[in-house]
């Protein structure tokens, strides 16, 4: 969705609202697609002193899987803020603040969304902070039952330094 600009930079005291449902249902994270339903984007323009600043905000109930028990499990994004919207950039210093630059006056908030989503979700995904995760021998999902896989013996390329341990306890 494109917003345009022109008379929001223009005119002081001018602004421009767009809000819209966003189709994310191609996009694949991690082999699962989160994104069942359209995202809800809201975003408004506002002149104010000639400084133009955006306000958005991004929410739906998404589909994420745990890292750790690979559960699929609800997640509900919330996203909101504010940028400094200019025409242009003239000094490089002001590179790393938060202005988006808008040469031609014409913002395409759909990408500003994708990109505010993709930063925006976690980098660990659990599906609680205690998750117990899956066994590594048996793939049950230790959240759900318990095995027995931690009592089975030790893993066989470590036999050796076994026996090695005995004998040392055994010349003792």
């Amino acid at each position: 969705m494109l917003l345009q600009l022109t008379q929001v930079f223009d005119i002081e005291g001018n602004e421009a609202e767009v809000s819209f449902p966003l189709d994310l249902s191609d996009c694949d994270i991690d082999g699962l697609c989160p994104f069942d339903h359209p995202v809800a984007v809201r975003a408004k323009a506002v002149n104010r002193a000639g400084v133009v600043t955006l306000s958005y905000s991004i929410t739906s109930a998404i589909q994420l899987r745990c890292d750790r028990c690979l559960t699929v499990f609800p997640y509900q994004l919330d996203i909101s803020g504010k940028q400094v919207l200019v025409r242009k950039i003239y000094d490089d210093s002001f590179l790393d603040e938060d202005y988006i630059e808008v040469p031609d006056d014409v913002l395409d908030v759909s990408e500003l969304a994708r990109d505010e989503i993709l930063l925006h979700l976690p980098s660990k995904i659990l599906c609680k902070e205690e998750c117990k995760g899956i066994c590594p021998h048996c793939g049950i999902n230790l959240n759900e039952k318990s095995c027995n896989c931690g009592d089975k013996k030790a893993d066989p390329r470590l036999q050796i330094l076994g026996q090695l341990l005995e004998q040392m306890s055994n010349e003792e």
